[in-house]
């Protein structure tokens, strides 16, 4: 704690007491580098967990420093996945934690214990609703029946989730870029298929593998042997057929 303050008075770093009206809600010590935030530690009272404050400690963070790349730290990693748990659980990850050294490993062992809650706490309210499901008359999905804590958790890393990784914006750029090569595949592939007699098209159709039906009696078939082949692209195959039928890489001569 001393050598954090310490740090902090350098213009790389702060550290911040949060407070909600006058009652503590927790710490935040923040690292800067060029466009990086980087949230070194953040921790919320004991009074005041579950009880949303990390995710709203979070937003203001990003907040303040709007336009700018949020990293979390393996403390406010901990702090959302064992926010699933209660109890002895609890306190038995706690104690495996303490065991491991590597970040990578903590995460890991967290992540799988995650995962299996979940998974059994979806079976469970599968098995106890599962005559309403049949009849359909089973309302929202699996994981808003489940249990309260664990429900809490998945909340609020899904919003973590959202505000710092589905709306980052490295992410925005790659999901623009790939709706324009998905699109562009399309509309090509499937004139290709729609109008077979032209030149370009039987050249681009000769590039999709046979089990794919691109010579189908109906229309119907033939787009749906293209959906297929574009659904099972990699990201790598499909820029890289993006990047050749635009002219932009071409085979060695």
């Amino acid at each position: 704690f001393v050598f954090l303050q310490y740090r902090s008075k350098s213009n790389c770093a702060d550290f911040f007491a949060v407070y909600d009206n006058e009652q503590f809600a927790g710490l935040v010590y923040n690292i800067y580098y060029k466009d990086l935030v980087y949230v070194f530690y953040l921790a919320v009272d004991a009074d005041c967990r579950s009880k949303g404050y990390g995710s709203k400690i979070l937003k203001e963070i990003q907040q303040r420093f709007k336009g700018k790349r949020l990293i979390l730290s393996i403390e406010e990693v901990t702090r959302l996945l064992t926010g699933f748990f209660k109890g002895v659980r609890l306190q038995r990850i706690i104690e495996v934690l303490h065991d491991v050294i590597d970040p990578n490993e903590k995460v890991a062992y967290m992540r799988s214990c995650v995962i299996g809650e979940l998974v059994g706490e979806c079976a469970r309210v599968f098995v106890e609703n599962e005559e309403e499901i049949l009849r359909g008359n089973f309302i929202g999905c699996l994981i808003d029946h489940i249990s309260d804590i664990p429900r809490k958790g998945y909340a609020e890393c899904a919003k973590v989730a959202w505000d710092k990784i589905y709306n980052s914006s490295d992410v925005v750029d790659i999901e623009l870029a790939g709706n324009q090569i998905i699109t562009f595949l399309l509309d090509r592939l499937l004139d290709a298929v729609l109008h077979p007699e032209k030149n370009y098209s039987k050249l681009l159709l000769s590039r999709i593998p046979n089990q794919y039906d691109t010579s189908a009696e109906s229309p119907y078939e033939k787009i749906q042997s293209v959906l297929d082949h574009i659904s099972g692209m990699t990201d790598v195959y499909a820029l890289d057929l993006f990047r050749k039928l635009n002219g932009l890489s071409l085979p060695a001569i």
